[in-house]
């Protein structure tokens, strides 16, 4: 069902549920009605989805795990050296230190790589394998990257150096020249680990070995930085992910890990339950800030740090870091939006533009940051050495950056990335060419994926239930993240009663209905209302703490104005339904023909003209029950 309103795009409401859904459940209707629209619709799913089981064991999912172990075990054994090379966002450096601290209580000796973004560019390189053969290393685990690094495999090989390989990208061929892999793609094909990032990667092999030698004092360590890597990654929070993460952010605040103590102090966070959007916008920002514009041995020794006054000294380094990687996201969002704006690519289908000057660092996350302000596919280019520029891309959910991007391969020099995200590098004189092809791909895309770019609730909600059980009853659904959206909630007829913009970027208002006033924030606000004026509202429930006060507050996902009546679409036809706030909905069709039913008190659906009663009538006054919230 699609409701047609004149907005930044539409809105798409949910389908009708029986009346009383999963009857014999306590939860509140609401609660219900959602898990139902979530395909868990009997008891027996509802508890698995509230309480996973425990994922099988490893040793049975990964077919070379068990040989990875062997060399590993060996190692320990005989306190070898291990080179443990790494990817610098917030998932390889977190995969990175992870085996280290674990790989060091199980007597190893582990010697942490990672590239820098800058001088080096991405994963295992040739230069990183000469550097650990000169220092007489003959293992090494690569830890979020690695499947594709032929060269450098193939002089590891050369010089007698066992590769464990341990990565979640894709690929086409198995690497050759390595000792063992282990990785996702190789476990079967609805296993709980196809989604596990390159930390929970680590984490298996880490784990699995600590379970072998009887010594498991570091693994619920290990859990923390998956946790951290893991949500940063944005990878998708279903089966052993989310096994892990739920179990991990329970006890996260109480880590050994002093780094981890040091950043939820310096964010305020170290004394609540955490949430995945703690982890998500506090704590993995200032990891990442340090692998975009820092060096990331900064971030490596801040975890592996012993000492809490010098991993708080270490956090504080990365809170700079991120502070100033604040600072120079705003100004290249600032430019970006004064070019989008000036030359009309506000109007293109996909939004590309570059500046020789901007920070490689930070491109990516403004990238973000207009697609959540356009809801257009975004490409920011930055310069690099001889005549080439390297690309960010970012897109609304739905959109396939990495498919754009195949479309577009002759023109590129090379490319990478996966659905929502990827980049490339190109040279200066293609660009041109290249913001063609996309916006032609992307306009072809979008006629044949209209529905991705629309808001679209889960269920609609009165602000008289709003309230911390309800809160809590949300919170047993965590933890949120692709695969495991938080809900999209939505109101009608909330009066704007109080609006002020901050930082003139985002926007917060105080909202009124049913007697109850709740504060709401719009984050990149693309939207103007008026004060006293009524409107449909979508959003999420959050906490938010204020000078010590916790309240509940809503973050809005879209606004749309209020009206009695509403346009449904169905079948590429379109219907006004009119509701007078009584018992009497009028349907019209497009010649003016009207269909009256009344309503009773369960909302069951009587026609004045019997006749009329049919399945395709009776469809589109049960979508509009739901389109005037007179139905969760």
């Amino acid at each position: 069902m699609e409701n047609i309103v004149n907005t930044k795009c539409s809105w798409c409401l949910p389908k009708p549920i029986a009346r009383n859904p999963l009857s014999q459940s306590s939860l509140p209707i609401e609660i219900r009605a959602l898990l139902v629209r979530k395909g868990i619709d009997t008891e027996e799913l509802v508890d698995k989805y509230l309480n996973p089981p425990p994922p099988p064991d490893p040793i049975d999912e990964f077919p070379e795990l068990d040989n990875a172990l062997k060399r590993l075990i060996n190692a320990c054994r005989y306190q070898e050296k291990i080179a443990i090379c790494g990817d610098y966002d917030a998932d390889g450096m977190t995969s990175t230190a992870l085996l280290s601290l674990v790989l060091s209580d199980l007597n190893a000796s582990p010697v942490t790589y990672i590239p820098n973004r800058t001088e080096d560019g991405y994963g295992l390189n040739t230069n990183m394998i000469e550097l650990i053969n000169r220092e007489g290393i003959n293992l090494i685990i690569t830890v979020d990257n690695g499947v594709a690094a032929t060269d450098a495999l193939q002089l590891a090989k050369d010089y007698n150096i066992d590769v464990i390989v341990t990565d979640h990208h894709s690929y086409t061929k198995k690497p050759k020249n390595i000792h063992s892999l282990i990785h996702p793609l190789t476990t079967k094909d609805h296993s709980p680990y196809r989604h596990l990032a390159g930390v929970g990667i680590a984490y298996i092999l880490a784990s699995s070995l600590a379970n072998k030698l009887n010594n498991t004092n570091k693994v619920l360590d290990a859990m923390h930085l998956l946790c951290i890597g893991t949500i940063a990654d944005m990878t998708p929070l279903l089966g052993a992910n989310r096994v892990l993460i739920k179990e991990g952010l329970s006890s996260i605040k109480d880590t050994n890990i002093k780094g981890i103590k040091a950043l939820l102090k310096l964010t305020g966070l170290e004394s609540k339950k955490l949430t995945s959007d703690d982890i998500g916008f506090q704590v993995a920002p200032r990891i990442n800030a340090v692998g975009r514009i820092g060096e990331p041995k900064l971030i490596i020794d801040l975890l592996l740090e012993e000492d809490s006054e010098k991993a708080m000294k270490l956090a504080l380094e990365c809170d700079e870091l991120n502070r100033r990687r604040k600072f120079l996201c705003e100004g290249v969002e600032a430019e970006a939006t004064a070019l989008i704006e000036s030359d009309g690519s506000y109007c293109s289908d996909f939004i590309l533009i570059a500046q020789n000057h901007w920070h490689h660092g930070v491109i990516g996350i403004v990238a973000a940051r207009l697609v959540e302000k356009y809801n257009k596919p975004t490409a920011i280019l930055s310069s690099e050495k001889n005549g080439f520029f390297r690309a960010s891309v970012r897109s609304p959910n739905g959109f396939s950056v990495i498919k754009a991007l195949e479309s577009c391969s002759n023109l590129l020099q090379r490319y990478g990335g996966h659905e929502g995200a990827g980049g490339f590098t190109i040279e200066a004189k293609n660009i041109k060419q290249l913001d063609i092809n996309l916006n032609n791909f992307t306009r072809d895309w979008y006629s044949r994926h209209p529905k991705l770019l629309q808001v679209k609730p889960d269920i609609h909600l009165s602000f008289k239930h709003i309230n911390w059980k309800l809160y809590e009853y949300i919170q047993s659904f965590e933890p949120f993240g692709i695969g495991n959206l938080k809900p999209i909630f939505w109101s009608r007829k909330c009066k704007v009663v109080g609006v002020r913009e901050i930082n003139k970027r985002h926007m917060s208002l105080v909202l009124s209905r049913d007697n109850t006033k709740l504060k709401a924030i719009h984050w990149n606000n693309i939207y103007h209302v008026n004060i006293g004026s009524d409107y449909d509202v979508a959003y999420t429930i959050k906490s938010n703490t204020w000078n010590n006060l916790e309240e509940i507050q809503l973050e809005l996902k879209g606004i749309k104005m209020y009206s009695n009546e509403i346009v449904l679409r169905k079948k590429d036809r379109n219907y006004i339904v009119r509701y007078d706030g009584g018992n009497i909905l009028t349907l019209s069709n497009s010649s003016g023909k009207k269909i009256v039913v009344k309503l009773s008190r369960n909302m069951e659906l009587e026609f004045i003209d019997s006749t009329l009663d049919n399945n395709y009538v009776r469809e589109i006054f049960e979508d509009s029950l739901i389109a005037l919230g007179l139905l969760p």
